[in-house]
This record gives C-alpha cells, structure tokens and sequence, in this order.
C-alpha cells in the first residue's frame, strides 16, 4: 500500500512488488473509511496474510477489524512521535490488536497489557 511518500517516489521504489492503493485521504473522511473496508475485505480474502502489521496507518482500522475472519493476527505500533498521548489510529485498533507495541513507557498508561519495544527507527 501506498503511505505518505511522494507519488512518483513510491511507485518507481514499489515498481516489482503487488501494490494495493487505498483510498484518501483516510483521516476523518467516513465515504473513504467505507470504501477501505470493502478494500480490506478484497485484499484480505486474496492474500491471507498470517500477520497484518500496523506502524500508525489510519488504514489500519478496516485491516484490523476483519483480519481474524481470515485467520491473521495483527500487530500495532504506537508511532514514535506519541509519547505523552495516544494516537487516534491506536485507539481505534487498539481492541481488535492481537498484539500492540508502544515506543516509550509512559504510553503503557494508555493502553493495558500493550509491550514497550523502545524506539524503532
């Protein structure tokens, strides 16, 4: 899937891999939260993946909740950036998450029984 890097970047380092593009933008547009779920649905069912893994993606949410359907676990990262407060994206995944990381200690605060794996850069 496409993140946030610039188009033209993405697409020449993603040149020989399977792409999925999402729709966006994915922050706070419910029609495209929509669309991402029958998107998830499609991709799941094609690859059934044993692990969706997650490092603060809005796209995450539609993954997240259809993935046991389909037999995989999945694995949120808390990005970096949150220290002191948590994430949207977290928050939403957070109950469907197999297993949830966070970077620094004080977001355990936030999310019980999460596991601090220290910064990942």
């Amino acid at each position: 899937m496409l993140g946030d890097l610039p188009v033209e970047d993405a697409r020449s380092r993603l040149a020989d891999e399977k792409v999925y593009e999402i729709h966006y933008p994915t922050v706070r547009n419910l029609p495209n939260l929509m669309r991402n779920f029958g998107l998830a649905r499609r991709v799941l069912a094609a690859e059934r993946p044993d692990i969706v893994f997650s490092t603060g993606a809005a796209i995450a949410l539609p993954f997240f909740t259809q993935a046991r359907f389909f037999g995989a676990r999945t694995v949120y990262l808390e990005p970096v950036d949150r220290i002191s407060s948590p994430g949207l994206s977290g928050q939403l995944v957070y109950p469907f998450a197999d297993e949830f990381l966070v970077q620094w200690e004080r977001m355990r605060e936030f999310y019980p029984g999460a596991r601090n794996v220290g910064v990942v850069l």
